[in-house]
């Protein structure tokens, strides 16, 4: 398990030899593997916990789990309780949305604080492979398909290349213990249905599924390379973006061999629905529409039209 997590560590350059990287570990088994790889391999590892106070008497049994843990393996550990409910009602997100705001939030300040390299989190193939389908599901599109990244930003995932089998089996090895979120078990979450319920059909069908998917996966890759090179290229040769416009050569865009998909491409930063593309592509000069944040305009520019898009001050 070292070598395969040491491998893709330097494949993809997650971290840089004996960094300092604060590692999120909520007392289940893939955190508990990930901190304990890291260290194995020469990192200087603070863990960091997050008691969301969800689940009353559990997260209070995790975050004990957490510090004895660290304790065991003179790990330096830091830990935060969050108000997720009242997070979540203040700004009207779903409880699994706030958390992972909440997260993500603590751990960035955390790693600026302890002056971290990186944000390391569990996230394994079988993740990649619940993404993927959760993705196709959602209908997010070719990057969707991509699962989930080695890297973002400052968070980096060391553990993509290994599956929630092997976690359980290294552990095993290792005679170390973990706790088990009750909550994994339930099917209120989506995520929960495709792996408890959707998955075990795929593998009646193909018991090669979760290989196949991540086979493809590469495919996938390559190709939403290939797509954002030609769109990058194209959104740059149809129009002209400053802070608060945007003016798109229609005629342009009306000859490019996929119209609708650039179009998307260049609406999308603006709250366009995909429906409305079509038609907006038909629009005669003189249009004009908006929405909550952004006023549209089809003008005429020299011999074909343009589509201006203004952010009201």
């Amino acid at each position: 398990m070292e070598k395969i997590v040491a491998s893709y560590i330097n494949v993809h350059q997650l971290l840089t030899s004996s960094a300092s990287v604060l590692v999120g570990v909520s007392g289940g088994p893939d955190s508990v593997c990930l901190a304990l790889l890291l260290q194995q391999l020469g990192y200087r590892v603070t863990a960091a916990h997050c008691n969301f106070q969800l689940r009353g008497a559990e997260s209070d049994r995790d975050e004990a789990f957490v510090r004895a843990f660290a304790e065991r393996h003179a790990m330096p550990l830091t830990v935060t309780s969050f108000d997720t409910h009242g997070y979540a009602a203040a700004r009207h997100l779903s409880i699994e949305m706030a958390a992972r705001e909440l997260r993500y939030g603590w751990f960035e300040s955390e790693r600026e604080r302890l002056q971290a390299e990186a944000v390391a989190v569990a996230h394994h193939s079988d993740d990649v492979v619940e993404t993927m389908l959760l993705n196709l599901i959602r209908g997010t599109g070719l990057q969707g398909l991509t699962g989930i990244r080695p890297v973002n930003g400052r968070v980096v995932r060391p553990l993509l290349e290994v599956s929630r089998r092997q976690i359980l089996d290294y552990l095993s090895e290792k005679g170390e213990t973990y706790v088990t979120d009750s909550t994994n078990a339930q099917c209120d979450f989506t995520r929960n249905k495709i792996r408890h319920r959707v998955l075990p059909v795929l593998e009646e069908v193909n018991p090669r599924i979760r290989e196949v998917l991540l086979t493809n996966r590469s495919n996938f890759e390559a190709a939403a390379r290939i797509y954002r090179k030609v769109m990058d290229e194209a959104v740059a040769a149809v129009a002209e973006r400053r802070e608060n416009t945007c003016c798109i050569d229609l005629a342009k865009v009306q000859a490019f061999q996929e119209p609708e998909t650039l179009l998307f491409e260049l609406l999308a930063p603006y709250r366009v629905h995909p429906a409305e593309l079509a038609k907006i592509l038909r629009m005669p000069t003189g249009s004009r529409f908006c929405n909550k944040e952004f006023d549209f305009a089809v003008e005429r520019q020299g011999r074909g039209p343009r589509l201006l898009v203004v952010r009201p001050r």
